[in-house]
């Protein structure tokens, strides 16, 4: 009595599902990675080949008056001034606003810009001229208000720190906690005063001196590094996701987490296949396909994503169908 229904849904069925073996879209772009890795492997690396990395022009900056964290003497250090076995010349001694400082039997002498020896020097000089015969005078420097630098913007802990021997820019970042999860640590700027006391502002690429692309070069008495904010650091994520969406880039994300961020991958997801769409130098756009289950099963790395880096989820073709062959069969009752 159905039997002429039933072959009608089945017949049906066998049409819609034959669509499943219909070759899906050709996708050229190679994996980024392959990998003999069995077990889950947590380790990300950058995306390769690398089609953007970001231009970073040589760092010529003026030359301060002093490097900071050297043992020159500087406006309003405290220095301790000892002569061996004379003990009324041990005393301490500020050193003025104009760089001088006034001693017993000496008188005004300037101590801005020399080192500790060579003003030992000059004071033996002078007190051996007048008053005694080669003596032995030791100048520490007590307190310096000199070798300082400032570290402000997208850090755990701004603030400015005094320097010991000398500071590069990754050491006085480590001082200040290292960067926060909104910085962007391409855009960073050094704020520096010449021998004239005219102010320079330089960009530095925090990134491009960790991976060794750039020197880090070290500090001057007084500057400042001010890191900012990620407020353009976006990437996007499009297709079979929770969310889809614009999203702040956070340093060091993976594709993966770019995923996770975008609410995950839904049940029509393509999990053997996504693409990473990046714009090169050239202003061309590469496609790179990305296999999110051998991430997941450890068979392959999860690799980094960049600034405008989109990410396409694409839904897989056969569950596509069978939804919609479910959809368009559900009126009709099988026997």
């Amino acid at each position: 009595m159905h039997r002429p229904a039933q072959n009608l849904s089945l017949l049906s069925i066998g049409i819609v599902l034959s669509a499943c073996t219909a070759p899906t879209p050709n996708y050229p772009a190679p994996p980024l990675f392959t990998s003999t890795v069995t077990a889950y492997n947590p380790s990300v690396v950058p995306l390769a080949p690398i089609t953007r990395p970001i231009p970073v022009a040589p760092i010529v900056l003026p030359k301060a008056s002093q490097e900071a964290g050297s043992d020159l003497i500087g406006e309003q250090d405290l220095l301790d001034i000892t002569v061996f076995k004379v003990p009324d010349l041990t005393r301490s001694v500020r050193v003025d606003g104009q760089g001088y400082i006034t001693y017993p039997l000496v008188g005004k002498l300037r101590a801005k810009g020399l080192r500790p020896a060579q003003l030992e020097q000059q004071l033996a000089s002078l007190l051996e001229k007048n008053y005694m015969h080669n003596p032995q005078v030791t100048v520490l420097v007590k307190e310096s208000t000199q070798n300082r630098v400032t570290v402000e913007g997208a850090v755990r802990l701004p603030g400015v720190f005094p320097v010991v021997g000398s500071m590069t820019v990754l050491q006085a970042l480590a001082k200040a906690g290292g960067l926060t999860e909104q910085a962007d640590s391409r855009r960073a700027i050094l704020l520096r005063k010449d021998a004239k006391g005219d102010l320079s502002q330089q960009p530095i690429d925090i990134a491009a001196i960790r991976q060794g692309r750039l020197q880090d070069f070290p500090l001057l008495q007084d500057d400042r590094i001010v890191v900012q904010d990620a407020i353009y650091n976006r990437f996007t994520v499009s297709g079979a996701v929770g969310q889809p969406g614009v999203y702040p880039l956070k340093e060091g994300m993976t594709v993966m987490q770019a995923v996770a961020t975008a609410g995950g991958m839904t049940r029509l997801a393509n999990k053997y296949k996504a693409l990473v769409f990046r714009r090169g130098l050239d202003g061309r756009e590469q496609r790179y396909a990305v296999n999110l289950d051998a991430i997941y099963r450890g068979t392959s790395l999860d690799p980094m994503i960049q600034q405008d880096d989109r990410i396409v989820i694409l839904e897989a073709r056969e569950k596509v169908i069978y939804d919609e062959a479910t959809r368009f069969l559900s009126p009709v009752t099988l026997f």
